[in-house]
């Protein structure tokens, strides 16, 4: 029994002996801090990299933050790709020549020598000769053929900025595939190992397949369209005195010789060889120079197409409006591009003393847009000064209107600034009231959402005019206020205070018919309410009156009265209701009337 215990201790001081033998030799071994005894490595010893561009590196067996550096930064910089991700790192080429990188973690350290060469060029040429910037394609079909070269003999790629106006094969062939535009036709380097700094553009200008050259005619009739794929000009006051097409470009100079300079207009007509198709949307794009005389502080003109407008400044400017071809102003020809100088709408005294202008526009080109919805502005109120956001693009809203509500009643709409206190002059109901802020679209590519509505906010209205005496009016009143209208003699009082109208008559003698109250709607198409009325008539044996809305005649009795209503011809139609209807002898006894009028929604 003694024997095989002897040999288990035996058996376990060899072992104890082993050990003291290996380990002093390990720990002189270099040190490693992988996670699992992983040496740290480059995934490069050296690299090379054009001076601009940058190169990836990264390490592998980091046990815990890798930080980088280069021993020369004039040469090359090198920063890891995120605070998370420090594995990897971007060296950049600064100037040419050679560089260290060096990567640390824990002990250890592993290095890349960097080689900062001069940076890659793209050539693009055309029959062998350099290739002009711009290249001018005479419409669909027509071709040309560019090659491009690489400073380093890489590899080329070649790309088109909008194929559905030209496509370019990985050969460099140039193919235009619509009838009218301009595209940016692009050649850069395919190389994988290469970050694609290098490139080189030409632009492609596609023709329509009409005349390079004309005199813009003059059209006696601003509302008739030009020819397909022409220009015309119409001026107010024959201002102008040139006006021309040459390649592309629009020329036509103005002198009013003193006279107004108003409402001188350009207008094109597209044609099918634009490949414009009827009731699509399109976003046309167009860049002006303006130049006016010293002195002229007017706004130069504006472009107007389907409700969108720009206004054009003195310079250079690139604008874009939105255009949707469909019917015009006879139903059969197409929507005409128009642009008009020299409008007066509130212009200094400058938009009449223009003795002389010119305009020049080029680069018109037209790309098929989808319609996008309105974002819903956001809002807040403090002490009646509104402060509000809206995430839309700019040009895409015409307005902000704040409408608002007391319950369910909408009681008005101010339209707004960003930042300016609320004009609530108009809004005849005091007290704390419901506010919602709506967008409304300025360009038919929000067709789908002309208008986005905001969440509700508290606005509080301290309004002296929520009382007032009714005022004569024989037309329409102002939206949001009633008016009245009497003939034949009777006397009238009507008061409005906080949404109920009080309205008396007295005809004393003589017939009474045709005695109308007016109201302007603040409700839109297709949106319904209902007005209630109690009428009191002293001697009444016909109907006192009815009241007409959208078209639509209802006839009113003595009493209560309660008709329910909806807006179906256009926003704001008006509420017309007449009393003391002539439609017999009967209506000429009525003696007095008190009418109660309150409005409510649905």
């Amino acid at each position: 029994m003694k024997k095989p215990m002897f040999g288990k201790i035996k058996a376990i001081l060899c072992v104890l002996l082993s050990l003291c033998l290996v380990l002093p030799f390990a720990a002189c071994e270099e040190k490693t801090d992988g996670p699992s005894g992983e040496e740290l490595k480059m995934s490069a010893p050296t690299g090379t990299v054009d001076v601009g561009a940058r190169l990836l590196l990264s390490v592998t067996g980091a046990s815990g933050p890798v930080s980088w550096e280069s021993d020369d930064e004039s040469v090359a910089t090198v920063n890891p790709l995120s605070s998370k991700i420090d594995t990897s790192a971007r060296v950049t080429g600064v100037k040419v020549g050679t560089a260290v990188i060096i990567a640390t973690s824990g002990d250890s350290s592993v290095t890349c020598i960097v080689t900062v060469v001069d940076a890659e060029t793209i050539s693009i040429t055309k029959d062998g000769s350099p290739a002009p910037t711009n290249i001018k394609l005479d419409g669909q079909n027509d071709t040309v053929q560019l090659s491009a070269t690489s400073s380093k003999g890489h590899n080329i790629a070649w790309e088109s900025s909008d194929p559905l106006l030209a496509t370019v094969s990985t050969t460099g062939l140039v193919t235009a595939v619509a009838k009218g535009g301009t595209v940016t036709v692009t050649a850069k380097c395919a190389e994988s190992d290469n970050t694609g700094s290098a490139k080189a553009s030409v632009i492609v200008t596609i023709g329509s397949g009409i005349a390079t050259s004309y005199d813009i005619p003059f059209a006696a009739d601003p509302t008739t369209d030009p020819g397909p794929g022409m220009w015309s000009q119409w001026s107010e006051f024959q201002n102008v005195t040139s006006a021309t097409y040459d390649d592309g470009v629009v020329s036509i100079s103005f002198s009013n010789n003193g006279a107004r300079w108003v409402n001188t207009q350009l207008r094109y007509l597209p044609t099918e060889s634009e490949g414009l198709v009827p009731g699509n949307l399109y976003e046309v794009t167009f860049d002006a120079t303006l130049s006016f005389p010293d002195g002229f502080e007017a706004a130069g003109g504006r472009v107007t197409v389907n409700g969108t407008t720009v206004y054009l400044s003195e310079g250079t400017g690139h604008y874009s409006v939105y255009y949707i071809q469909g019917p015009a102003y006879d139903g059969d020809s197409p929507m005409s591009f128009n642009m008009m100088m020299g409008y007066q709408n509130g212009t200094p005294a400058g938009a009449w003393d223009l003795t002389d202008a010119t305009v020049v526009l080029k680069n018109i080109t037209w790309t098929e847009r989808q319609p996008t919805p309105l974002a819903a502005p956001t809002f807040s109120i403090t002490d009646n000064v509104i402060t509000f956001s809206d995430a839309n693009p700019e040009g895409s809203v015409l307005k902000h209107v704040l409408v608002l509500y007391k319950g369910n009643k909408r009681v008005g709409e101010v339209t707004v600034t960003n930042g300016a206190q609320l004009d609530v002059s108009k809004i005849l109901v005091n007290g704390e009231l419901t506010g919602k802020l709506k967008a409304v679209a300025a360009s038919p590519r929000y067709t789908d959402s002309p208008e986005a509505t905001s969440d509700n906010c508290t606005v509080t209205v301290d309004n002296p005019h929520v009382e007032y005496n009714l005022q004569y009016n024989d037309g329409t009143p102002a939206a949001g206020t009633w008016a009245y209208w009497t003939e034949n003699w009777v006397e009238f009082t009507g008061v409005y205070n906080d949404g109920i109208v009080t309205a008396t008559f007295s005809n004393n003698a003589g017939n009474w018919y045709d005695t109308q109250l007016k109201y302007k709607s603040l409700h839109s198409v297709g949106e319904k309410y209902s007005i209630k009325l109690h009428i009191n008539v002293d001697g009444a044996v016909t109907p006192p009156g009815k009241i007409t809305i959208s078209g639509k005649v209802y006839n009113l009795t003595e009493g209560d009265n309660t008709i329910d209503l909806e807006i179906t011809e256009g926003d704001g139609d008006s509420i017309v209701i007449v009393f003391g209807v002539y439609g017999g002898n009967n209506a000429q006894d009525i003696k007095a009337a008190t009418v109660t009028i309150s409005m409510e929604e649905q």
